[in-house]
């Protein structure tokens, strides 16, 4: 957002996009037990729908002016912030939408999906939307951090949530290891950031590193945090925890894996360029471009290749999200405003395009038991004879 005058917001729908989900996640959890399970599915849906329709509300307002919103009235004085902002833009709110639209309908998937769906699922679908939009809206680094790792934590209970299978265990376990990985080293360079700027406002680390050149600790501190988002997008090479965690996951947790959770991590590194180090890198941007650029296609070769040898549906459609993912990252790193722009667009038809799969996918094994693509064929010719 750096160069772009911002509005002060002091509208309530900007906290209560994430208070919401929050409040709805502490009802589940807290009086599950007391409530049928029909009620469990409507509350959590409406909750889900109320933040979807909130976060649509700030995509309108915000359009042609972003917004920010001072939590608690700690806005900044003179140069030095002191309280937690969120900037409130057309890209953030729209991929808030997006993971309110997927919780929305991976909510009433599960309707019918599970045998028995205690509210403690309910709670952590709303958790992870809660987190999602957190993220998606803050402008605060230690609080970007605070809010994926919010996310990480419910995706993996919800990999394991079928826990009596030993698969889905392996996959959160997997899952959790790599991701832990991933967030020790943003915290590194965040700390790393902190030392040297004094802050964690993304606009203030920005302002203060282009005041010098960028030292040996300035690229250190980009290089882990860039590397901690590209493991929890799922990039190549810190690819291989994806397909075994996506895969195992029940399919409406599939769908806020395949259509949020990794596109968190790309957004993440837009979000944190463009503030932050789009001053301090300008005169090696070429050379960044082709780094982003080259580790894109990558991504997008040895996804799309693993893809072509997958029998197991749910494990295809994961290689194809790493796949997409290498598409994404070749857009974001353009470094343009055009490309940021186009692979928005691009992020958001692709979330609703593999939720539909993986929904798809999930009533398949629902029928049949097996995702084997042998097994599907099998099904059908059987199904056609009749």
């Amino acid at each position: 957002m750096t160069g772009v005058d911002l509005a002060v917001s002091t509208s309530a729908v900007v906290p209560l996009s994430v208070v919401v989900p929050l409040a709805g996640a502490a009802l589940m959890a807290g009086f599950s037990r007391l409530l049928p399970r029909w009620a469990r599915d409507l509350i959590a849906i409406a909750v889900a729908l109320t933040t979807t329709a909130l976060t649509l509300i700030l995509v309108a307002s915000s359009a042609g002016h972003p917004m920010i919103y001072w939590f608690s009235g700690w806005r900044p004085s003179g140069r030095m912030v002191i309280g937690i902002d969120y900037v409130v833009g057309p890209l953030g709110a729209g991929m808030a939408s997006l993971a309110g639209v997927l919780a929305s309908a991976a909510l009433v998937y599960t309707w019918r999906y599970f045998d028995s769906a205690r509210g403690r699922h309910h709670a952590l679908v709303l958790i992870f939307l809660a987190a999602s939009v957190d993220f998606c809206l803050t402008g605060d680094l230690f609080n970007l951090f605070v809010a994926f790792e919010l996310v990480a934590v419910a995706a993996f209970a919800l990999t394991g949530y079928r826990i009596e299978q030993p698969t889905a265990v392996y996959g959160a376990i997997d899952f959790a290891v790599l991701n832990t990985i991933a967030a020790f080293l943003i915290a590194i360079g965040t700390a790393l950031l902190y030392g040297r700027t004094g802050a964690l406002n993304l606009s203030q680390i920005g302002e203060a590193l282009r005041r010098g050149e960028p030292d040996g600790l300035v690229i250190v501190a980009f290089t882990v945090v860039v590397c901690g988002f590209l493991i929890k997008a799922g990039a190549f090479p810190f690819h291989f925890w994806l397909a075994d965690a996506y895969s195992v996951a029940p399919a409406p947790v599939g769908v806020l894996f395949a259509g949020v959770m990794s596109d968190l991590g790309l957004h993440a590194i837009g979000r944190i360029y463009w503030p932050a180090f789009s001053g301090v890198f300008s005169g090696d941007v070429d050379a960044l471009r082709a780094l982003f650029v080259g580790i894109g296609v990558l991504t997008t070769l040895v996804g799309g290749t693993m893809a072509f040898f997958q029998r197991d549906l749910k494990r295809l459609l994961a290689f194809v999200t790493i796949s997409q993912v290498g598409v994404f990252l070749c857009g974001i790193g353009l470094f343009t405003a055009r490309g940021l722009a186009g692979t928005t667009l691009y992020v958001l038809a692709d979330g609703f395009v593999k939720a539909a799969l993986f929904l798809a996918v999930g009533i398949l094994v629902y029928r049949l038991g097996d995702g084997d693509e042998i097994q599907v064929g099998k099904y059908k010719l059987s199904y056609l004879e009749r």
